[in-house]
């Protein structure tokens, strides 16, 4: 029993309040949490014993009634939960213990709860448990915790609490036991559904069990065959025979496992066991390939520790798995033939490839790599090593070092330096791989580049050339230019001539008498020398229209308002071979078929 009230409890003036001054804005705070909050005005009237703290500065923000029945104290009385808790509970070391879990982490409806010995204000003990709740963050101030004093005194409060504490004991090891089965169940399930088998060994016994329904799963043994020796030892004999092996061959092989392991592989999973079983090794693991009942040989993944020893350290018994990896060989299988064809590939590819590790070093140069630059691996031992051989320039290596890092989708152009001193032209990529290794792949451009370059001069000549053409034209077209207003001109000096200087004098033939002949070829002389210096027959030969001498002449009449009659008569042809003529004229000025009066049309050129 503790000892008396004066001797266990300890001096809590220093957190009782002084003045009273100090008390009353304490008192004042609890009101108006007690209004602000809900959850905790549930608490107001509530008859379990309760205070309300802020968890980090460890203040009391709520205290109710039903506390301070049952400690003595009244509300106010203390500012921190700490010095509430220094006054309340009888042992120093309880003390400690809840300042500690005062403080510990908790999540929402979490309870920490245990039974303690007070100190009553009046000067007796009594028993209560403590409990401290996390409530939720609806209805309470933000970091707010509850701390509640339930009070077990009675005639025997002691044995009361611990035949409670009994019963409660009682309903967590039945709640255990439930738990316990509900995990047997699941690894039970899981065991099934996995393709993996349990086994134990009794080293006393000598006798090795298997959780059969896994082995059936695995390798397709009923539990009965699989305790049957004869049938065993038939059916193993038979996969024995097809592989050039004799049952002679397990004769040391006591064990059922032992019987269906491959002979070729027992040897080195026996001497994992052995070297397991007398403590060399943590735990036993070994791959092996096992007899199914179908006939075919799958891989196996053994798992195994002895989980107790003797006092000499001779294995007592031993737990273990067996675990189907067919398929996973069958895929490492396939990622070896991947990985020689992906060699194959690198081996024989067209550009050069070069395996950088997470330290520098040069892992592995391609042949295409060491043909195109003539350098081998001992020379060639870092990246730095190649930069420094493959660009001799530091500013440029530095440059373009700098340059690759941002250039990883399209890569880099750059020039390589080559062992026998010739430079090469390389599109450089740089791929950054898993676990901090790079690959760096070489495109040899240098046909291509060539190629190109000779490409561009060709374009640069062809292109001066054109610009010369271009200037060439530029000059004709000056000189044509030239050539038509010297023409026109010549036009304007045979026109004001023939105008001026020869119509007169024909004006003056007209005014003499002639014969009817006479004046006919007259009238034809002044006709074609006004058509030579028509303005009209000057327009037509700028349309472009490719008129005939008669057919120009009959345009003129045309044009003039003559009628076919009329040109019959003067030019002493036919009306039919006017028509003629009209038609051909239609027809070169493009108007044939449509409804176009000939004399308006030839009017509107001019």
């Amino acid at each position: 029993m503790p000892g008396p009230h004066s001797q266990n409890k300890r001096d809590a003036s220093s957190d009782k309040t002084g003045p009273l001054g100090r008390k009353s804005v304490v008192s004042s705070d609890y009101d108006q949490h007690r209004v602000a909050y809900a959850g905790l005005q549930h608490f107001e009237d509530y008859p379990v014993p309760t205070l309300a703290y802020d968890v980090p500065s460890k203040s009391i923000i709520f205290w109710n009634a039903a506390l301070s029945r049952l400690t003595g104290y009244a509300a106010g009385e203390f500012s921190t939960v700490t010095g509430f808790v220094d006054a309340l509970l009888c042992y120093a070391e309880t003390r400690e213990v809840y300042k500690q879990i005062l403080n510990v982490p908790l999540t929402e409806g979490e309870l920490q709860r245990s039974p303690v010995t007070c100190a009553g204000q009046d000067g007796r003990n009594y028993f209560a448990e403590l409990q401290i709740w996390q409530p939720h963050a609806d209805g309470y101030p933000d970091n707010c915790r509850l701390l509640h004093l339930l009070s077990l005194s009675s005639a025997d409060p002691m044995v009361e609490y611990l035949e409670s504490y009994s019963r409660e004991l009682d309903s967590k090891i039945q709640e255990n036991k439930s738990e316990l089965e509900r995990h047997k169940q699941w690894l039970e399930m899981a065991l099934e559904g996995s393709r993996e088998g349990l086994w134990t060994i009794d080293f006393r016994s000598g006798s090795m069990d298997f959780a059969y329904t896994n082995v059936l799963t695995i390798l397709g043994y009923l539990p009965e065959e699989l305790k049957d020796d004869e049938f065993l030892l038939a059916h193993v004999g038979e996969a024995l025979a097809r592989i050039g092996h004799s049952l002679d061959d397990l004769k040391n092989a006591p064990q059922i496992w032992d019987k269906l392991t491959h002979p070729e592989d027992l040897p080195e999973v026996q001497r994992r066991l052995d070297a397991h079983f007398a403590g060399e090794t943590p735990y036993y693991e070994c791959q092996y390939r096992a007899l199914a009942k179908n006939g075919e040989w799958r891989w196996i993944l053994g798992h195994g520790r002895v989980i107790r020893r003797d006092e000499q350290g001779k294995p007592l018994e031993a737990v273990g798995t067996h675990i189907d990896i067919e398929q996973l060989k069958s895929i490492e299988a396939s990622l070896r033939q991947s990985e020689t064809l992906f060699c194959t590939l690198v081996e024989n590819a067209p550009i050069g490839i070069v395996l950088i590790g997470d330290d520098g070093g040069i892992i592995y140069a391609n042949p295409r790599f060491n043909e195109l630059y003539g350098y081998n691996h001992e020379e060639l031992k870092t990246l730095d090593a190649w930069w420094e051989l493959s660009c001799p320039d530091a500013a440029a290596r530095k440059t373009f070092i700098a340059a690759l890092q941002n250039a990883t989708a399209t890569g880099l152009l750059s020039d390589v330096h080559c062992k026998d001193n010739s430079t090469k032209h390389a599109l450089v990529k740089l791929v950054e791989l898993p676990g901090g290794r790079r690959l760096v792949a070489y495109e040899d451009m240098t046909a291509q580049i060539i190629y190109e370059r000779a490409l561009q001069k060709r374009e640069k000549e062809l292109h001066e050339k054109s610009e010369k053409l271009e200037e060439m034209n530029a000059a004709l077209r000056v000189l044509l230019n030239r050539m038509n207003s010297d023409r026109e001109e010549l036009e304007h000096k045979v026109f004001v001539n023939i105008r001026d200087m020869i119509m007169p004098y024909v004006d003056k033939l007209e005014m003499i008498s002639h014969g009817e002949a006479q004046q006919s070829y007259l009238n034809i002389i002044k006709t074609n020398l006004q058509n030579v210096v028509s303005s009209f027959n000057l327009q037509l030969a700028k349309q472009s229209v490719n008129l005939t001498p008669r057919e120009l002449q009959i345009a003129n009449m045309i044009n003039e308002g003559m009628t076919n009659k009329d040109i019959s008569a003067i030019l002493y042809i036919s009306n039919s071979a006017v028509e003629f003529h009209r038609h051909n004229i239609r027809k070169k000025l493009n108007i044939v078929d449509k409804k176009i009066n000939l004399k308006t049309h030839l009017r509107n050129i001019l």
